[in-house]
C-alpha cells in the first residue's frame, strides 16, 4: 500500500467516528430533555406534581395593593399647648375621651411662683411709676425755670440797650456796639451824632456856664454904678459891698460851672457811657449763659424722663406678661371638640403621660381637640413600597373595632422625608408618613383606633391567575408553565 493510500483509509476511519459522536451526542440531549419534563410531571414530589396535580387557570382582573396598619386621626385638630414660659406640673387635668365645650378648663398648672412674681413685679412697677412722675414733674418745672430765668435775662438785656442809647442817643450806641468795645469813649462827646441824655446834660452844663457869666457881667456892671453913686453919696457904703459880694459870688458861680463842664467832659461822660455800654454787654452775656445753662438743665430733665418712661415701660410690659402668664396657668378649651392627650415621642422612646404631678415645657402640646367630622388613617409606607403609591389613589380601611365595616378613602398626602422618630428608635428601618383621608366617619368611629388600610396601586385586566405558584418553573426569560387539555378538547 502506497503512502497515499494509506491517508485516504485513515480519513474515512475519522469520518465514520465523527458520525458516531454525532448520534451519540443527539441522542444524550433527548435524554436530557425527557428527564427534564419527567421532573416537572412525574417527580415524585410531595407536593403532589409527581402525581399529575393540576389546577384549573382564568383569566381575570388582577388588582395591585399595598396594606399596611395604621392608626385613625381627624383631618383637623387644635393643638393645646403649654404657654408658661420654663418648666410647670400639672396640679389638675381633664379626663382624657371626655367632650369639652368651649371655654371649658383642660389643664390647670401650677402657679404657686408665678403669683409670688407677680406681686414683686406690681411692688417694681409701682415705684417706677412713682420715679416716672417725679422726673416728669422735674421736666415741668425745669422748664417753667428755663422760661422764667431766659424772659428775666431778656428783659435785662434790652433795659440796658435801652439804657445806653437812652444816653448815648440811638446812633452813636448802635456805632459803639458795632465797634465791640473799641470806640474811643472819652472822645464820644464830641461826635455829632451824640444824642440823649448825654447832649441834654452838655447843653445844660454849658448853659449854667453863660448864664453865670452874664449875671457876673452884670454884678461887675452895677458895681461899677454903685462905686460913682457911692461917691457922689448916693447910696451907702454898706450898699456898694453888698454889690462888690453878688459880684464875687457871680464869679464863683461861673467857675463852678465850667469846672462842672469839664469834670463832666473829662470823666463823667466817659465813665456813663462805658458804663452803659458794660452793662448792657454783660446782660447780653448774661443772657446767653442762662440760655445754655437752663438748656442744659432742661436736656438733662428731658432724658432723665425719657430713661424714666422707657424703664416704666419695661415694668408694665413684665407687669403684663407676667400676669399674662399667671393666666395661663389655667388652660381652657377655644373650641368644643373630644379630649385626647398627645403621646409623643422623644429620641430616647416614649415620653412620659400627661398625669398629675408631670413636668411640662413651654410650647409643649398637651392635648388635641380634634374635629371628628372628617377623618384620617395615618400609615407608614416602608421605602420598598412608597414609590407604589401616589397623592390621589383610592384606598380602604378597616377598623379594628369595627371588623365587618369597610370604609373608602383616598391618599392625600406622602411624606417627603422618613418618618424621624422612627428613624431614632430603628436607624436601619425607614418609613414614610402617609395619610389617607376617609369618604365617612361611621358613628363610634374615635382617634386612636387601629385599622387595616390597602391602597390600590394598579388593576390590569385579562391576567392568567388562580393556580398555585409550585406548578410553574422559572428561566432566565419566562415563567412557564405545561397545560392539560381536557380529552375531546
Amino acid at each position: 500500500m502506497t503512502v497515499a493510500e494509506r491517508v485516504r483509509a485513515q480519513a474515512r476511519s475519522a469520518g465514520k467516528r465523527w458520525l458516531l459522536f454525532a448520534a451519540l451526542g443527539g441522542l444524550g440531549a433527548l435524554v436530557v430533555a425527557g428527564l427534564g419534563l419527567w421532573a416537572v410531571l412525574g417527580s415524585s414530589s410531595p407536593d403532589g406534581a409527581g402525581r399529575g396535580e393540576t389546577a384549573r387557570a382564568v383569566r381575570d382582573r388582577l388588582v395591585v395593593s399595598i396594606t399596611e396598619s395604621g392608626e385613625i386621626d381627624a383631618k383637623r385638630s387644635v393643638d393645646i399647648r403649654c404657654e408658661v414660659e420654663g418648666n410647670s406640673t400639672i396640679v389638675w387635668a381633664i379626663e382624657e375621651g371626655s367632650v369639652a365645650k368651649e371655654g371649658d378648663k383642660l389643664v390647670e398648672l401650677d402657679s404657686a411662683d408665678l403669683e409670688e412674681l407677680v406681686q414683686t413685679q406690681e411692688m417694681k412697677h409701682n415705684t417706677a411709676k412713682a420715679t416716672f412722675e417725679k422726673a416728669d414733674k422735674a421736666h415741668l418745672i425745669a422748664k417753667s425755670t428755663r422760661e422764667s430765668l431766659l424772659s428775666v435775662a431778656s428783659l435785662d438785656a434790652k433795659f440796658s440797650l435801652i439804657d445806653l442809647r437812652k444816653y448815648l442817643g440811638t446812633r452813636l450806641a448802635d456805632h459803639v456796639i458795632a465797634m465791640e468795645g473799641k470806640a474811643p469813649f472819652d472822645k464820644l462827646v464830641d461826635n455829632s451824632d451824640l444824642g440823649g441824655d448825654a447832649l441834654q446834660q452838655r447843653r445844660k452844663l454849658q448853659s449854667d456856664i453863660d448864664l453865670a457869666d452874664e449875671k457876673l457881667k452884670r454884678a461887675a456892671s452895677k458895681v461899677e454904678w454903685t462905686e460913682r453913686l457911692e461917691k457922689l453919696g448916693y447910696v451907702t457904703r454898706s450898699e456898694l459891698e453888698a454889690d462888690q459880694l453878688a459880684a464875687k459870688t457871680a464869679q464863683v458861680d461861673l467857675d463852678q460851672a465850667r469846672t462842672a463842664l469839664d469834670l463832666f467832659l473829662r470823666y463823667e461822660f466817659p465813665k456813663m457811657a462805658e458804663k452803659y455800654y458794660t452793662d448792657w454787654l454783660e446782660f447780653k452775656h448774661e443772657y446767653d449763659r442762662v440760655d445754655a445753662r437752663t438748656q442744659s438743665e432742661l436736656d438733662s430733665a428731658e432724658a432723665d424722663l425719657e430713661n424714666q418712661r422707657k424703664a416704666l415701660d419695661i415694668e408694665d410690659k413684665r407687669l403684663q406678661k407676667t400676669r399674662d402668664q399667671l393666666a395661663k396657668t389655667t388652660i381652657r378649651a377655644p373650641q368644643a371638640g373630644m379630649v385626647v392627650f398627645e403621646t409623643g415621642r422623644s429620641r430616647w422612646g416614649q415620653a412620659p403621660p400627661m398625669e398629675v404631678g408631670s413636668t411640662v415645657q413651654h410650647r409643649q402640646v398637651l392635648i388635641k381637640l380634634p374635629d371628628m367630622s372628617e377623618m384620617n388613617v395615618n400609615v407608614r409606607l416602608h421605602e420598598s413600597v412608597v414609590k407604589q403609591a401616589s397623592e390621589g389613589a383610592p384606598a380602604f380601611a378597616t377598623i379594628d373595632a369595627m371588623p365587618q365595616t369597610r370604609l373608602t378613602g383616598k391618599v392625600t398626602k406622602i411624606g417627603v422625608m422618613p418618618d424621624r422618630q422612627q428613624w431614632w428608635m430603628n436607624p436601619g428601618l425607614k418609613t414614610y408618613p402617609t395619610e389617607i383621608t376617609l369618604d365617612s366617619t361611621p358613628v363610634g368611629l374615635k382617634p386612636g383606633m387601629s385599622a387595616q388600610v390597602e391602597i390600590l396601586v394598579d388593576t390590569r385586566e385579562g391576567i392568567l391567575q388562580g393556580f398555585p405558584s409550585r406548578l410553574s418553573m422559572w428561566t432566565k426569560a419566562s415563567r412557564w408553565c405545561t397545560s392539560r387539555r381536557r380529552p375531546g378538547s
